[in-house]
């Protein structure tokens, strides 16, 4: 494993930084291929549940019908604050009460904008807006013994959060673009969605390669249960037309063997999973935010984009005692958060 030591970035001065789009996730491809998947209208009404087109042909239209339930109305409230540039991933922090956000930056031909987290109250309120800086392009965090990951690029970065200090970075030797990243009881878990792969890192050893198959389709959010890392994929990058409308599957992979098996028929352009109690909360990047059973199969599904005007649903965290989530919408350089009804028994 290498490791590398960093001095904290912890910058505390507002920064409005205009945006610019030269960068392998082109918002303009997004933008064509989101209009051709979703509408671009605004509601300011709460959403209404429909027939989502994520959902395989092999699905019913009986099952369609069955989706609705109260988890598809809800309040959705903006984050005020004008310093995010393309953040990617929530994570909810229950010992200190605070959300992470973190912002992809800018990767312009001259002059490069690196990286930072934003830190967030439990009320939706910035705290600090570049809480970390000096990061890469950080995109999924997760917690573990009390340091918070992010994985960046090729590597993991670790951030004692009581110092608020970068304390090391883990390369992953093999990697070409890591993404999400989730803690099970032991170890962690990154995907890196070019090379069809997942990790396994144990803190203070050598990451570990746990299974690669192209039939992962872009492997983006990941989740632990039990013995099994649940896999929600993305498919192709944006980078060339036509990729926003091909799909990919769910799958799971077990710890052991790191073996692969399909999830339900359900496909999206999936971004983060959390759990429910035995259900999955998925985030499409289309715009949509899903509940989906252990099954795979979809319960009910929010249109952020089309009812609340998001151009992306990014890696959204959640807290369950609250039953908060918080989504970044990538494209629209915003995050926004909503409440879940109590969860049914």
């Amino acid at each position: 494993m290498n490791r590398n030591n960093h001095h904290s970035k912890h910058d505390h001065s507002p920064t409005a930084i205009q945006t610019n789009h030269h960068w392998l996730w082109a918002s303009v491809v997004f933008g064509i291929g989101l209009s051709a998947c979703t509408g671009a209208g605004s509601q300011s009404a709460a959403t209404a549940t429909q027939a989502s087109p994520l959902v395989s042909k092999s699905a019913s239209a009986a099952r369609l019908a069955a989706v609705a339930h109260s988890d598809a109305a809800v309040t959705v409230h903006t984050v005020r604050s004008t310093a995010f540039v393309r953040p990617e991933s929530a994570r909810w922090d229950a010992d200190n009460q605070v959300w992470y956000v973190s912002n992809m930056g800018e990767f312009l031909d001259e002059a490069p904008v690196p990286g930072w987290i934003s830190r967030i109250d439990a009320n939706g309120h910035m705290l600090e807006e570049r809480w970390i800086d000096g990061l890469g392009s950080p995109k999924g965090m997760a917690i573990f013994d009390g340091i918070l990951y992010a994985a960046d690029g090729k590597g993991v970065v670790a951030i004692d959060i009581s110092a608020a200090a970068i304390i090391e970075t883990i390369a992953v030797e093999g990697a070409t673009f890591l993404n999400d990243i989730t803690a099970g009881p032991d170890a962690l878990y990154v995907s890196d969605s070019l090379g069809q792969a997942i990790y396994r890192i144990e803190p203070g050893q050598q990451p570990q390669l746990l299974a690669h198959d192209p039939d992962f389709s872009t492997p983006n959010g990941l989740v632990v249960r039990d013995n099994r890392v649940v896999v929600a994929s993305f498919g192709p990058f944006p980078t060339e037309a036509g990729a926003m409308q091909t799909l990919a599957p769910m799958a799971t992979v077990t710890i052991g063997d790191g073996a692969r098996t399909p999830l339900g028929a359900l496909t999206g352009k999936f971004d983060g999973i959390e759990r429910d109690g035995a259900d999955y909360l998925v985030t499409d990047f289309r715009g949509l935010f899903m509940r989906v059973d252990a099954q795979g199969r979809p319960q009910a599904t929010i249109d952020l984009r089309s009812n609340h005007g998001l151009q992306s649903a990014a890696d959204h965290g959640f807290d369950p005692i609250s039953r908060t989530v918080m989504v970044p919408d990538l494209l629209g350089n915003r995050v926004v958060y909503f409440r879940l009804p109590p969860k049914r028994n």
